[in-house]
């Protein structure tokens, strides 16, 4: 057997050792793939120490690191319910692919420079949205109950981190002072519930925190303007209210990562409930035997 050879496989038994060691590990930080990459199907994947242990991923997956192993190669795992740990490409290597795949740009043509991952929270925020604004007795006493139902389901598992002020009149100070405190309780490996006043997703998407957005809907605009009559005496605010809950039922139902359109709050309840638990599994995965 050639020098080389023994060398290489070396090599590729120390990184599946580090492999298996890191399942012991904390999560490092976490990242956003902006980018799909097809792991060991990339050429650059047998460049990899462990090149059958090279991770596939698509656009829009977060990634826990474990470990940086090498300056091209990551220890982590694509957050889901059923993945395991594997290398990933380092943002410089992952940029070098991406790059090397569009090509060069012909005369005339701009390329942009694409943004391979970006830095997201180790547990993403849940935020509570709808049916209208904030202040709104119908919202308010909503939110409330599902914040309630929560607190009792996930008491020794939940961190609340709340906003200073509406995320629209937030200074750039206390945006990041806010950001930081998300981020920060994120690494307590606690489902992390944000309270804040936001009128729609796009004002806390400029807070680059990823939050899994929970969307409470009155299926029927008939049935909130009867209700928000109800509860709002004045006519210019319910006016206000009824026009800020039309923009929420008309987004693109890609905008939250969860709808609750049901008329029992106990039926709701639960499917937040399972919600949760669904991505607690997905961001805690059991460590395999030894």
């Amino acid at each position: 057997m050639a020098l080389e050879e023994i060398r290489s496989q070396l090599k590729e038994t120390e990184a599946v050792e580090a492999l298996v060691a890191a399942y012991s590990l904390e999560v490092q930080h976490s990242l956003k793939a902006n980018v799909d990459f097809g792991g060991i199907e990339e050429d650059i994947a047998i460049q990899c120490p462990a090149p059958g242990f090279v991770l596939s991923f698509s656009k829009g997956d977060y990634l826990h690191i474990k470990q940086d192993y090498t300056e091209d190669w990551l220890i982590g795992r694509v957050v889901g319910s059923d993945t395991g740990l594997g290398f990933l490409p380092s943002e410089k290597l992952l940029q070098k692919v991406t790059d090397d795949k569009r090509g060069v740009a012909e005369p005339g043509d701009v390329l942009y420079q694409v943004i391979v991952y970006q830095k997201a929270p180790i547990v993403r925020p849940i935020v509570l949205m709808g049916p209208s604004l904030k202040g709104c007795n119908l919202t308010d006493s909503l939110q409330n109950a599902l914040l309630g139902v929560l607190t009792r389901k996930f008491s020794d598992r939940l961190v609340i981190v709340k906003s200073k002020a509406s995320v629209s009149s937030l200074s750039p100070r206390q945006a990041y002072e806010l950001k930081s405190q998300v981020y920060e309780a994120g690494k307590s490996n606690h489902i992390v519930y944000l309270d804040c006043d936001a009128s729609c997703p796009s004002e806390i998407s400029n807070l680059e925190l990823h939050p899994l957005i929970v969307y409470i809907q009155v299926s029927r605009i008939e049935v909130l303007n009867k209700l928000l009559r109800s509860t709002c005496q004045d006519k210019s605010k319910r006016s206000e209210l009824l026009a800020a809950a039309n923009y929420l039922y008309d987004l693109p139902r890609g905008n939250f990562s969860l709808i609750l359109t049901d008329s029992f709050l106990d039926v709701a309840s639960r499917k937040l409930e399972l919600f949760l638990e669904s991505y607690w599994i997905s961001t805690h995965p059991p460590i395999p035997p030894t």
